[in-house]
């Protein structure tokens, strides 16, 4: 997983995102990835963080949800990976 890689995917989905040129500080654990949206206009509006899900039968990572809080509510993954990204960690 990079963040070229994380772009490619970011890029197949329409959204409402401002126009984003990259990513950075790249977290990676148990087939999900959280990743810092770096915008292509800086101050156009807060970067937001992405997380990404892997499917392994495609090869794939595909965009799950962002924000800048509480992006893995709702997100069925396990408590041992929700743990290891910060923006995800509620202290349970």
């Amino acid at each position: 997983m990079s963040a070229s890689t994380l772009l490619a995917a970011f890029t197949k989905v329409k959204n409402e995102y401002a126009a984003t040129t990259g990513f950075t500080d790249l977290r990676c654990h148990g087939g999900f990835a959280t990743a810092l949206q770096k915008l292509k206009t800086e101050g156009e509006a807060e970067p937001a963080t992405f997380l990404f899900r892997y499917t392994r039968a495609t090869k794939t990572w595909a965009v799950v949800t962002a924000g800048s809080s509480d992006i893995c509510d709702g997100v069925e993954m396990p408590a041992e990976t929700r743990r290891k990204f910060p923006i995800c960690d509620s202290g349970s």
